[in-house]
């Protein structure tokens, strides 16, 4: 026997997943060797603020029953702009 969802589950379930979980420090190796005076802060604060963008870019899609950013973008897309994002919000 097939169990489907409803049409209202499958929304909240949608909107769970665009509801981002922020980093957590624990998260980070602290014995990590970085380069250029860069701290894990930075790199902590960087990740956060893609992740609270991807929960605004996503919030809006939804509101207008579109598929989310990382499900229309092929990985290597979706990575490349992770990357990008990081790495200027890291020098900020």
């Amino acid at each position: 026997m097939e169990n489907k969802l409803s049409t209202s589950e499958l929304n909240k379930l949608e909107l769970t997943a665009c509801t981002p979980v922020p980093i957590s420090p624990n998260d980070f190796n602290v014995n990590a060797i970085l380069p250029h005076e860069c701290s894990l802060e930075f790199i902590e604060k960087a990740m956060n603020d893609f992740i609270d963008f991807l929960g605004f870019v996503n919030g809006q899609l939804h509101t207008r029953e579109m598929s989310r950013l990382e499900s229309m973008l092929m990985a290597a897309n979706f990575s490349s702009i992770v990357g990008e994002f990081i790495i200027s919000n890291i020098i900020k």
